[in-house]
């Protein structure tokens, strides 16, 4: 019952203590991956900042580069007059326009042409800013001082303030020529925002019309400026327009995330904001793309799983509890070790007790004295001596053999002295048990001997032989000793003689103790 008390109490400390660790390990573990996802998330927000940064002058030097070609400002300055009709006289609005039109087209298509070689690498890009981005660009219009529609790549029929006029749509178009200033801004157009730089086209200090250079925001532009294991998701207004890889759910929940956290307000912040996508926490910044006077609320959102990158960091910290019980029932196997061999001498003294109640007044204790049982065992042969009438062991003569009683050190085996008989006495004094109380002239101790039992046989024998050599001054051996030595004797006469068995006769005189053997079949 002990020893399962001890078992269970190490068990409850060491999975508390494994407990314990496991909640302080992962809580650290859940804090370094929170301040972990932090500093990716500045550092992937100054990459997408500087990526939109190169973009923004890769796009406006392109657009400068297209309003500075002459032809474009010829087409454009031209006056009305110089187009006359087959007759030779001046043409009607819209036989002007559609003229004008058609020379601006030819401008348009060489320059088409050029950014299709470049995009197909059968041009070189060459190492300035208007060739930082090299494909095709989705939208490349030139219009005229009244923002409307001249002429259009990948449209040749696109022209005209019926179809084309883009200055009633889009405000900034006109003061960029107005003002004639570049101007970058962000249009929405068929539901996708497009990102657009409007250089004016001059003469002089005369501003002709204007180039609009623009490409789209799509979930490709949003995915190169992504980060590893991160997400890049760009809004305008209060809702996500592209993501780098979210699916359009994911894009609606995101949205709706912007509206219930206002994160659009929490743009700039220093630190990380958290916020829920689905029923996963998640981590990120909100930046604000400035300047870009048709979408004011335009912006983009850097963000990472929190939940992913805590599950990723807690899984080493499981590692730690389950050493740490592997230790504890190592250790738990070491003390129960140890005290089996603390308890033996407990059990021995117990056994002793036992053999004591059932009559052995001889049983002699012996646990070493370095051992706390062994003031128990000195109490014990006390007890026993004024119990049975014999000298306490502190008024023995001399300490030694005190010590030799008390430990049996001093008792060996060639102390039993066997009686010496030769084959032929031994033959004829071999006593048949299954007749033995027929047999005339056997001892009533013979007879005893014959019908005791094993177990009773041996306590008895014991008990005499202490008793005899305490009487005659010798040394005592322990059970185990005399056990063992009687064993011995026994089995190396049963082989000489050929008998069943060989028991013992305890025989004393003359200040001698020995044992008679007595055959048996």
């Amino acid at each position: 019952m002990f020893s399962s008390k001890v078992i269970g109490s190490f068990v409850v400390v060491f999975v508390t203590a494994a407990v314990a660790l496991f909640l302080h390990l992962s809580g650290a573990a859940k804090e370094a991956a929170t301040a972990q996802l932090g500093d990716r998330l500045r550092v992937a927000q100054r990459m997408v900042d500087q990526s939109r940064r190169l973009n923004d002058y890769a796009l406006s030097a392109r657009a400068a580069e297209v309003a500075h070609d002459a032809a474009l400002a010829d087409v454009l300055a031209a006056p009305r007059e110089s187009y006359v009709g087959a007759d030779g006289k001046p043409l009607g609005d819209d036989d002007y326009l559609y003229e004008q039109h058609k020379k601006m087209n030819e401008a348009v298509a060489r320059w088409q042409g050029q950014f299709v070689a470049l995009s197909e690498g059968r041009e070189t890009a060459r190492p300035v800013l208007a060739d930082a981005r090299v494909e095709k660009p989705d939208y490349f219009v030139v219009v005229d001082r009244g923002g409307v529609g001249v002429a259009k790549a990948d449209d040749k029929a696109w022209f005209g303030p019926a179809d084309a006029d883009l200055g009633k749509t889009f405000p900034s178009l006109l003061t960029a020529v107005n003002e004639g200033r570049s101007v970058l801004d962000i249009w929405t157009m068929k539901d996708t925002p497009m990102v657009v730089a409007i250089e004016p086209v001059k003469r002089g200090e005369a501003t002709l019309g204007a180039i609009i250079v623009g490409y789209w925001l799509t979930a490709a532009e949003a995915k190169r400026d992504q980060a590893s294991g991160l997400e890049v998701a760009y809004y305008v207004g209060d809702k996500v327009r592209q993501s780098s890889t979210l699916p359009q759910t994911g894009e609606a929940a995101l949205t709706a995330a912007l509206k219930a956290d206002a994160l659009p307000t929490k743009a700039g912040s220093r630190e990380p904001v958290a916020f829920t996508l689905g029923e996963r926490k998640q981590l990120g910044f909100v930046s604000r793309i400035v300047g870009r006077p048709s979408a004011a609320q335009a912006g983009y959102v850097v963000f990472g799983d929190l939940d992913r990158f805590m599950s990723a960091a807690v899984e080493p910290a499981y590692s730690a509890p389950v050493i740490l019980l592997f230790v504890g029932l190592a250790a738990i196997g070491l003390v129960l070790l140890f005290f089996r061999q603390y308890a033996k001498h407990y059990d021995e003294i117990d056994q002793g007790i036992l053999e004591i109640i059932n009559g052995n007044a001889d049983r002699w204790f012996e646990a070493p004295k370095t051992h706390p049982a062994g003031g128990m065992s000195q109490n014990l042969n006390i007890m026993i001596c004024k119990l049975t009438g014999r000298p306490l062991p502190d008024e023995e003569e001399g300490g030694a053999a005190r010590s030799a009683h008390a430990t049996g050190e001093a008792w060996a085996e060639d102390r039993v002295f066997i009686e010496s008989l030769n084959a032929s006495e031994l033959q004829m004094k071999i006593v048949d048990t299954a007749s033995a109380d027929a047999q005339s002239g056997l001892s009533p101790e013979v007879l005893r001997l014959v019908r005791e039992t094993e177990d009773a046989y041996r306590k008895r024998l014991f008990a005499e032989y202490v008793a005899a050599l305490r009487s005659a001054g010798e040394p005592t051996p322990t059970v185990e000793q005399f056990s063992a030595t009687i064993q011995s004797n026994a089995d190396a006469l049963r082989n000489k003689i050929g008998c069943a068995r060989v028991r013992f006769l305890v025989v004393a005189g003359e200040g001698r103790v020995t044992l008679k053997p007595v055959p048996m079949n």
